[in-house]
Parts: structure tokens; sequence; C-alpha cells
């Protein structure tokens, strides 16, 4: 399909209040300009039960993750890609056991075709130099990507009337978008006030109306905290916590111990609190230094 036929069909969707066909219509051509950040925006507000199973690929261990992606199958579609491109960025496990998860994500970008992997090549490089052991996974993995950008082929441009439907698109997901720039708005007033509990609060509220878990883990610690949390609401937490923890210490994940008996890293108010650093991170530990999430840590 092309991508002016793509976008007919997903605004006339949208018109009628059916995101699901206005997704499955972007996501037909959705390599053309613009048409994965439209189909994000429209994932973002109707959460699809691909975006929810993507959001819980990353398990506690590097087995369970790539078990979990390969049995998702070789899906065609920008959410795909997008996770793809975002778990090459900040990937959940660097050390020995995770070279067969991070050459099977490579091998889906090269699957997927995704021009933007090209502007995010270079940063994606740094990231496998940095974080990536041993060195033989570090220098394979980016000899393939290498490999990867240098097969990618730029996109047409939109003509002039598809470019006229993806603005008359994008309007319609204005709120959409400003949500999406309001919830990183709030990520970064709570970095920039750890110690508060309103900004905490307000991201809360923000996450729960996307339904995203983290702001009801978030809810949870603060009951916690005030001794108001049931047995319920304990089990949940750690429920939310073994899921989605690994997906939430980002970038942090390769240098912190967690999910382990004696790891004393722990989430607070919905955010990491203390950290305990692998000290064989070795210069995995800048990533401490940079991150703004992790406000305080502590060695083992």
């Amino acid at each position: 399909m092309t991508a002016r036929a793509a976008l007919a069909r997903a605004l006339s969707a949208l018109e009628r209040g059916d995101d699901e066909a206005a997704l499955e219509a972007i996501a037909e051509a959705w390599r053309a300009p613009r048409l994965a950040e439209l189909a994000r925006l429209v994932a973002t507000r109707s959460r699809p039960p691909l975006a929810t199973a993507l959001a819980a690929l990353v398990g506690p261990r590097v087995a369970v993750t790539l078990e979990r992606w390969q049995a998702l199958g070789e899906i065609d579609h920008p959410l795909v890609s997008d996770w793809v491109l975002a778990a090459l960025e900040a990937p959940p496990f660097t050390g020995l056991s995770a070279r067969p998860l991070l050459e099977a994500l490579v091998d889906a970008a090269a699957r997927l075709g995704d021009p933007r992997l090209v502007e995010r090549a270079r940063a994606i490089a740094e990231v496998f130099e940095l974080r990536v052991t041993p060195k033989a996974a570090r220098v394979a993995l980016k000899e393939r990507l290498a490999d990867v950008v240098d097969d990618l082929t730029d996109p047409p441009p939109l003509d002039d009337e598809a470019a006229r439907l993806a603005e008359a698109i994008a309007d319609r997901l204005g709120r959409v978008a400003k949500g999406v720039r309001a919830v990183e708005e709030l990520y970064a007033d709570v970095y920039a006030n750890p110690d508060d509990d309103g900004p905490r609060l307000v991201l809360a509220d923000a996450l729960l109306e996307r339904g995203d878990p983290r702001g009801e883990l978030i809810m949870l610690q603060f009951k916690r905290r005030d001794g108001q949390l049931d047995d319920a609401g304990h089990s949940r937490e750690k429920e939310l916590l073994k899921k989605h923890a690994k997906q939430w210490l980002g970038p942090l994940a390769p240098v912190i111990s967690w999910g382990k008996g004696y790891a004393g890293s722990t989430f607070e108010r919905g955010f990491l609190s203390i950290a305990d650093i692998i000290l064989s991170a070795g210069n995995k530990l800048q990533l401490v230094l940079d991150e703004p999430s992790c406000w305080r840590a502590s060695a083992i």
C-alpha cells in the first residue's frame, strides 16, 4: 500500500473513532516518513495488545527475555521497530550471556529495515562499545550493525497529498502528542526534585491515565510508605517489580545488581532509590554518573 492510501485509510478510521483500524492502516506503509511517529501516537491513546506485549518482553534474565522475544514472532510493525531501536539504545543486558539476545535484536533491525536506524546507529554503536562484553561480542555486534545500516535505503518523501493527510492525522492526535511531551516533562521534574513527593504523584496520575504500570507502582509504594498498603497491595507491588523493574532500570540495568537474593537495590516511590553497583562493571559505571534516574548509589 502506498503512503497516501495508508494515510487516507487511517484518517478515515480516526474520523469514525476506530483507532485499531487506523493503526492497522498506518502499519501497512509505516516506513514512509512520519508514519511510525503517527503509529506511536495512535498506540499511546488506544494501548493495543501488541503494545502491552512489547512492554512485558524484558524479564529478569536474558533467557526469559529472548524466549519472549522469539515467541512474539517476526511481526512487521512500527511498534515492534520502536521497541527494537529502544532496546538497542538501552540494552537491558550486555554481559556474556546477552550476546544471543543482542544479535537477535540487530537481526530484527535488519529484517524491519527501519530508516530511522541510520540516525540512531552511531549512538547504538557507542552503547555497544561502552557496555557490551566481551570484546569479541562487542566487535561482532558493531560490525553487524554497520552492515545493516549500509543496506538501508531512504524512503521517498511524502507527496503533497500524503503530507496533507499526515498533517490532518497529526492534528487529530495533537492532544495525545501534548500528553506525551507532558509526561516527559514530568519525568524531568521528578529527576530534578528527587526528594519531593509532589512531582511523583502528578506523574503517577498521568501514567495511570495512559495505562502505564509504573503509575500504579508509584501509588502502591506511597501507600506502603504511609502504612496503608494491604496484603494484596504488597503482592501487587512485588509482581510489578518482578515484571517491569529490569525495563525501568533502563541504561542502568547492566551495572545494577537486581533480582538476586543478595542485591540491595530498591525502588521507592516508583523509582530506583538505592543502587547496588556491580564493581566489575568497570567503565560502564559512567552510566550511573550520567543517568538522572539514579540519585543515590552504594557499591557492593
